[in-house]
């Protein structure tokens, strides 16, 4: 008898599985990249209808500091503007950047461009920032852009922790 029990002599049993082979594909190389080409079509497509961007609009938007992180030594978002004249006529754009929310407050110091010539555009930078008179939570924020030629929406999103 050895320490861990009686020796039990049991017959081996051997078990011999059934080898499997997977066909390779005959694929080229050119199929391969035919594939990729229509896979990037379709993203593209997909991505175009989901975000449409539009090519003749008076406003564009850029964000600098967007998400805001109310942690960090930045407290300010900034929103860039391309206001661009549409019109076939020189036109005197008047701007105004508006939040429906009493948390964020919006400064622009530029809201009236007088004499823009047709197919023109002129730039302005406003100052997107936290009502400190308000508590502020997480989340996102809408602001609407109006031109007297366009209107705009954008989202301003707040980290606060």
């Amino acid at each position: 008898m050895s320490v861990y029990g009686p020796k039990i002599r049991l017959p081996k049993i051997s078990l011999r599985l059934p080898s499997i082979s997977i066909p390779k594909p005959n694929v080229s190389g050119k199929s391969i990249a035919i594939v990729l080409v229509i896979i990037l079509i379709l993203a593209t497509t997909a991505f175009l209808t989901a975000n449409p961007v539009d090519l003749n609009s008076g406003i564009g938007v850029y964000w600098n500091n967007n998400p805001l992180d109310l942690k960090s030594a930045d407290t300010h978002s900034e929103l860039n503007l391309v206001v661009k004249n549409t019109s076939e006529t020189t036109q005197n754009i008047s701007l105004a950047v508006t939040t429906e929310s009493n948390e964020i407050i919006v400064f622009c110091p530029d809201e009236e461009f007088p004499n823009v010539a047709p197919n023109m555009d002129r730039k302005t930078t406003c100052i997107v920032r936290r009502n400190p008179q308000e508590k502020i939570f997480s989340g996102t924020y809408n602001i609407n852009i109006v031109t007297s030629l366009a209107t705009a929406k954008t989202v301003l999103e707040v980290k606060t922790n």
